[in-house]
């Protein structure tokens, strides 16, 4: 039994009108994931500027505790100068008492 292309136009067309809410669907989930591919170029970026921001964060809180260091380390040469001048004065006190 042959077929007739009437036949296979009408089954054509069947097969077509079946598969529409299927290929609606499959333009929604590309362009869904269009979206999504450029959400993530996004994130990569802002990821890469927080990386960015994140190494001079390092750098100025490296500087930041050198130079604390350097600070305490005068406050405390600083204040040996000053314990030498109380027992200097100190003692110039007592031999002035004597």
């Amino acid at each position: 039994m042959a077929i007739d292309t009437e036949m296979l136009d009408a089954i054509q067309t069947v097969i077509q009108k079946a598969l529409e809410p299927v290929t609606e669907r499959l333009t929604t989930l590309e362009a869904g994931q269009e979206e999504l591919k450029q959400d993530v170029r996004v994130l990569k970026a802002g990821q890469e500027e927080l990386k960015a921001g994140q190494a001079v964060l390092e750098a100025k809180l490296d500087e930041q505790k050198a130079t604390n260091r350097r600070t305490h380390i005068e406050v405390f040469r600083r204040l040996d100068y000053i314990q030498d001048d109380i027992r200097r004065l100190s003692g110039q006190k007592e031999r002035a008492i004597q």
